[in-house]
């Protein structure tokens, strides 16, 4: 479990600078194995994960208009269907990826 944590706090900060930094494939790999971590400690209805499912979506959404841009389509929708599933606990995150779907 220290062991867990550990990883976790790491793979937080270089979530967050990847994000930062403006690298968003690299930050939603690294959400996505936060999300695989918190999970072995909290429940799905933690904050803890709740919160992590919140960055995830919010890279889904900002990646999608991405490749909407490029024209890879299937790519976006792929992105924008993760985080319809993943923003389940938040409306917000919700409507603006039901925007992003048109």
């Amino acid at each position: 479990s220290t062991e867990i944590s550990t990883k976790i706090s790491e793979l937080e900060k270089k979530a967050e600078e990847s994000k930062s930094n403006g690298f968003y494939l690299e930050a939603l790999d690294q959400y996505e194995q936060l999300l695989i971590l918190k999970k072995q400690l909290h429940n799905d209805d933690s904050k803890e994960i709740t919160s992590v499912c919140d960055h995830i979506v919010i890279l889904c959404n900002i990646l999608a208009m991405i490749y909407l841009q490029k024209q890879s389509y299937q790519l976006s929708l792929d992105l924008l269907k993760k985080a319809e599933i993943l923003s389940e606990k938040n409306i917000k995150l919700r409507a603006v990826t039901y925007n992003n779907l048109g």
